[in-house]
């Protein structure tokens, strides 16, 4: 009797111990809550003239030989010299609905963007917390070396969809 007494209570033991192991093996998906990143790619325009005298313009991926990008008016490094860079992910700020990033191409060359973005904050989960939605609102630049910027799509994801157009 006694052993069947021990073996009933070893039993409900190693029964009470699965449960609660099960319990709290599992985890919260926060795979949502990474940082949405600014896709940006770079292009250049060739004009090519074909032989009935129309000009036909091409768009090219280019990519430059060592590229940096800094917050503006910090020392704030972001990519510190990329080589061959055709595309890069910048992160926007979450505090302020404009980002100022400076592209250097050289020591001497550079262009700085403003970009103009709406912040949403939303509720992911208990575990995950706050996470930030953000959609591009408008661009300004300097053109040493840009031609024109375009917003291929204004909102900012996780997925790694471009969001900017630099053309030279």
């Amino acid at each position: 009797m006694r052993k069947l007494l021990s073996w009933i209570v070893l039993g409900m033991v190693c029964c009470m111990a699965v449960a609660l192991s099960q319990s709290c093996s599992q985890e919260a998906d926060c795979t949502d809550a990474t940082r949405p990143m600014m896709n940006v790619g770079f292009y250049t325009i060739l004009k090519d003239t074909m032989p009935d005298g129309y000009v036909r313009d091409s768009v090219v991926g280019i990519a430059w030989d060592t590229l940096t990008v800094t917050a503006f008016e910090t020392d704030s490094v972001i990519i510190n010299k990329k080589t061959a860079a055709q595309a890069v992910s910048l992160p926007l700020r979450y505090a302020e609905e404009s980002t100022v990033i400076v592209l250097h191409y050289s020591e001497d060359y550079k262009d700085t963007v403003t970009i103009y973005h709406h912040n949403t904050p939303y509720f992911l989960n208990m575990d995950c917390g706050y996470q930030m939605k953000q959609e591009l609102q408008g661009i300004s630049f300097t053109m040493h070396f840009l031609d024109s910027i375009a917003i291929t799509d204004p909102k900012i994801g996780i997925y790694g969809t471009e969001n900017l157009s630099l053309y030279y």
